[in-house]
């Protein structure tokens, strides 16, 4: 079995981390309002 090795520095990885966090958060508060302006638009009920 083939083993993993890690690669990169701890700053590397909090930067990702960081990064992932607020890029999925920003999609996050953006996709709520325009899902309901959507829903509106295709007629959807709930």
């Amino acid at each position: 079995m083939d083993t993993f090795q890690v690669k990169g520095t701890p700053k590397r990885g909090l930067l990702g981390t960081t990064l992932g966090f607020f890029f999925g958060f920003a999609t996050f508060s953006l996709y709520e309002p325009t899902s309901v302006n959507f829903k509106d638009a295709i007629e959807l009920t709930a």
